[in-house]
């Protein structure tokens, strides 16, 4: 395969069955399985796609991460490394915040479980070397810094360089988005 080579990972039915109104992802699935970038080895693959259906359930997230580092190497090389090579596409407007992660999204030093999943996994959104890189219709890059944590936190979450803006479906309008954003 041409570079980039994507690998589709299997993930267990439970990530992957249909439960929210993600926007274009049949169709988007259906043109990357299409596409000469689809790498079938995933020893030879530069990125690696998590392909999802999740509702808006951090904890379901959270499992399903989990599982990709107990059973891909790669993700734990990843993220140790702080590269993106681990792809979620999220067609919601608002990309993390209206998948599978709560608003505003934020890292630091909030000592909840679920805050210390998401630092094993390097997983929140909100963190600047997370292995996850996010395929998103809306490419606002509304992070700013918390003086609560410490850290940072967001709604949309885009980080330039990181994140793939995809094209906008027709009908969708995002002029007056980041307007707002923590209203």
């Amino acid at each position: 395969a041409p570079s980039p080579r994507v690998h589709v990972l299997l993930l267990p039915r439970r990530f992957r069955e249909p439960k929210n109104g993600v926007r274009m992802a049949p169709a988007f699935y259906k043109r990357l399985h299409d596409s000469p970038h689809i790498e079938p080895s995933v020893l030879c693959a530069d990125y690696f796609l998590l392909p999802h259906f999740m509702e808006k359930n951090a904890s379901k997230g959270l499992d399903m991460l989990e599982f990709v580092a107990r059973t891909v190497p790669a993700y734990n090389a990843s993220r140790d490394a702080g590269e993106a090579r681990f792809l979620l596409y999220l067609g919601n407007d608002h990309g993390p915040g209206d998948s599978f992660f709560k608003r505003p999204i934020s890292t630091g030093k909030k000592d909840t479980r679920k805050q210390r999943r998401y630092m094993e996994l390097r997983a929140s959104p909100a963190d600047k070397q997370r292995p996850l890189a996010f395929l998103v219709l809306n490419g606002v890059d509304d992070s700013i810094r918390s003086e609560e944590t410490g850290g940072f936190r967001c709604k949309t979450c885009f980080q330039p360089g990181r994140d793939i803006r995809l094209p906008t479906p027709p009908g969708n309008n995002y002029n007056n988005y980041i307007i707002h954003v923590y209203d």
